[in-house]
């Protein structure tokens, strides 16, 4: 039943958020295109500049602005659909639906966990490609489709990354991207609990007390982490041996932190995916 909710919940998603991608790849070429020629044209606002030059150079200007706004909204818009998609299938009048069905709280939590995370990851994937466009050709220099340098200057960051690989380094890298991937299941978790906690004790504006929830939330996560971080290293630094292993060399400290905030993460990823499935299982409020 997993792989048919969450089959269910791609494609729902789907049907919105990929248009949206074609159209901001669409705009993200032709706003690509613009710059370049702002680029070629080497406008300077001069007073023998024509007035057909200075307004195509506005236009230009315009079509530039205009698709990182439609970036910008893009990515918003995006992830704000896999969201809304959770609170509507939970806490609208399509609850209704969701729990006559004969599955688990925990198996809607986990279609709905899995198909956001994964829509997510692809939001900004598709961000940072469209970004790579405008460099690769918005900043192409005069006679050239492409901004070669680019991709040389990526080529060489690789190799000198390999150069100076370690195997501490390589762990750091790999830590690093485990951080990145469990504080985005962190973020999710925490707008869900928030909409949960929200749809759950409001019985009428829940979108309103769900975002107060969400920043509620937030600072006292924020709080509880500087604390709880802090504690760690001091109880640390009184380990002799464990301090001597892990602060006497930056790298150490690096490993150090990448591990606390992926273990964190993780605990309270875990801990909202809890209260969640408790709160939709036992205190549901539909009304």
């Amino acid at each position: 039943m997993l792989k048919k909710l969450f089959r269910y919940d791609m494609k729902y998603t789907a049907r919105l958020v990929l248009p949206l991608m074609l159209l901001t790849l669409g705009t993200t070429l032709l706003g690509s295109i613009a710059m370049k020629l702002l680029t070629n044209m080497g406008y300077t606002g001069g007073g023998d500049e024509t007035m057909g030059r200075i307004l195509l150079t506005i236009a230009l200007g315009l079509i530039v602005a205009g698709s990182i706004f439609i970036l910008v909204a893009f990515a918003v818009i995006s992830s704000f659909i896999v969201f809304v998609r959770f609170y509507k299938n939970f806490f609208s009048d399509e609850g209704y639906l969701t729990h006559t069905l004969p599955v688990k709280s925990s198996t809607h939590m986990f279609s709905k966990t899995w198909s956001t995370l994964l829509w997510v990851i692809i939001t900004l994937l598709a961000v940072v490609f469209f970004v790579f466009i405008y460099m690769l050709i918005g900043a192409a220099p005069h006679g050239s489709l492409f901004d070669t340098e680019v991709l040389r200057d990526i080529g060489s960051f690789f190799q000198t990354l390999g150069a100076t690989m370690t195997p501490s380094r390589l762990l750091i890298g790999i830590e690093t991207v485990l951080m990145i991937l469990t504080s985005i299941v962190f973020a999710t978790f925490m707008i869900f609990t928030a909409i949960t906690i929200g749809a759950v004790v409001a019985k009428k504006h829940k979108i309103l007390a769900a975002i107060g929830f969400y920043y509620l939330i937030n600072m006292v996560v924020s709080v509880v982490t500087v604390l709880l971080f802090f504690i760690v290293i001091f109880a640390s630094s009184g380990n002799l041996m464990l301090a001597g292993s892990l602060f006497s060399h930056p790298e150490g400290v690096i490993h150090f932190s990448l591990l606390f905030f992926i273990v964190l993460y993780l605990a309270l990823s875990a801990g909202g995916f809890a209260l969640c499935n408790r709160l939709i299982k036992r205190r549901l409020n539909l009304a």
